[in-house]
C-alpha cells in the first residue's frame, strides 16, 4: 500500500521487518516477494545497481519453484528499477518478459504497469533522450 502511494521509507520499514521475520521464520516465498519489494526501493533511492541483484536473485527463486505470479512481479520490479536508473534498453526487456507473462496469466495490474512504462520509455526516446545500458 505505502508503496503504491509513494511513500518508500514507510514502505521500506514494514518489509525489511517482514523480510527479517521471513528470514528467521523460514518463509521462503514470501521472503523472496520482500526481497523484490525491497531492491525495488533500494535501486529506487540509492539509484544504483547493487540492490538489482537482490530482485535477480529473487525473480531466479521464483522461477526454480515455479510461482509464475512472483516471477511476473519481479520482472516487473526489475523493469521499473532500471527505468528508474535510466537503463532504458534492460528496462524494456524486463517489462516485455513481465507483459508477455502477464498476458497469459491474466495478470493485469502488472501489464497495465508494464505497458504505461514502456509506454514512457518510447516517449522519451521519441523524444531524443538518452539511452543507457
Amino acid at each position: 500500500m505505502y508503496l503504491r502511494q509513494g511513500n518508500l521509507a514507510k514502505a521500506f520499514t514494514y518489509l525489511y521487518s517482514s523480510l527479517q521475520l521471513c528470514e528467521q521464520e523460514g518463509f521462503e516465498k514470501l521472503r523472496s516477494l520482500n526481497m523484490m519489494f525491497v531492491g525495488y526501493i533500494d535501486a529506487v533511492r540509492l539509484k544504483t545497481d547493487r540492490p538489482i541483484e537482490q530482485i535477480r536473485a529473487a525473480v531466479k527463486f521464483a522461477e526454480e519453484k515455479g510461482f509464475v505470479w512472483d516471477v511476473i512481479q519481479g520482472k516487473s520490479f526489475l523493469g521499473r528499477a532500471y527505468y528508474e536508473l535510466g537503463r532504458y534498453p534492460d528496462a524494456k526487456t524486463s517489462l516485455t518478459e513481465a507483459l508477455r507473462l502477464g498476458r497469459t496469466t491474466g495478470n493485469r495490474s502488472d501489464v497495465q504497469e508494464s505497458e504505461e512504462l514502456l509506454s514512457a520509455i518510447e516517449a522519451i526516446e521519441a523524444a531524443g533522450g538518452a539511452t543507457q545500458n
